[in-house]
């Protein structure tokens, strides 16, 4: 069983700027709660009963949002108005929500590194905060962590894609492919045209050996002063063997517009109380 969670959320945004510049991305609205709300609960619904946010410095607003308000809570209460909160509430009622500074823009390696005493010597589920997925089976993670629990391998959430997608992932370089699972020895991040290993592209999700820690401290850094978690990736299938899961459920990457903006329009139309006013909307500016 997988008991413990890293959600890495101290990226900058750039790419949703000038809304970022403000607010991060990991907040922005799916409905009536946060898109990082549905990162937790994912990680949640595949076991994780602790669960770590790397944060960066100006990234105050999600430490809040999963942090109790006593005030507020106090004044809902008199209000009769407690319900409003009951999503968070049963989520809280779920998991330990604890936090870490990246205080360095030192990549994603570097973030993880970060989480290493909280992971105990354990393996742990790694998402992506601003990747959001969906699944009518229990979520991504919880896909992923039956084949780590089968193999005892790191496992990497993939999907086929082409393009320019394909381009800004990272390309896993497959030994053995049974159903959706897939043997790999090596993942090249954001390869160059024609140099992509195959068109399966990481996307997120993973589930880690307490081994990826040391393979992170021996990394140097890149071009941009970065510790790269694709590189420890590739020392793991390589010297400890791999395995990519071709997830069931569909990925939106809040690092884009149009990724946003579909995930906006899916969760709405998902969602009981919003749904008939939004097919209405809808409706409207067809054609």
């Amino acid at each position: 069983m997988i008991n413990k969670a890293v959600i890495l959320a101290g990226g900058k945004g750039t790419r949703m700027l000038p809304y970022t510049k403000a607010c991060p991305k990991e907040m922005l609205p799916l409905g009536d709660k946060p898109a990082l709300h549905y990162v937790v609960k994912e990680a949640a619904d595949a076991g994780a009963a602790e669960i770590l946010i790397v944060v960066s410095p100006e990234k105050r607003d999600i430490i809040k949002y999963f942090t109790y308000d006593d005030a507020l809570e106090k004044e809902l209460d008199v209000q009769g108005r407690r319900y409003l909160l009951k999503d968070l509430d049963d989520l809280l009622s779920r998991v330990t929500v604890s936090f870490v500074t990246q205080y360095e823009a030192d990549g994603t390696g570097g973030a993880l590194l970060l989480a290493e005493d909280f992971a105990e010597g354990n393996p742990v589920l790694v998402l992506n905060g601003d990747d959001i997925m969906t699944d009518d089976e229990g979520g991504v993670s919880r896909q992923l962590v039956g084949v780590y629990e089968k193999y005892g391998k790191a496992v990497v959430a993939v999907a086929e894609v082409s393009g320019e997608e394909l381009l800004n992932c990272g390309s896993v370089k497959v030994v053995e492919k049974s159903g959706r699972e897939l043997k790999i020895c090596d993942i090249i991040e954001k390869p160059a045209r024609g140099k992509e290993y195959s068109s399966y592209a990481s996307q997120g999700r993973y589930v880690l050996p307490n081994e990826v820690f040391g393979y992170l401290k021996t990394l140097g850094r890149n071009g941009n002063n970065e510790i790269i978690l694709t590189d420890a990736l590739t020392a793991l299938a390589k010297n400890e063997g791999a395995y990519a899961y071709e997830f069931k459920g569909k990925r939106y990457d809040f690092g884009n517009k149009a990724g946003y903006l579909e995930a906006v329009i899916d969760f709405a139309l998902a969602d009981e109380k919003l749904s008939d006013d939004v097919k209405k909307l809808l409706l409207k500016y067809r054609g």
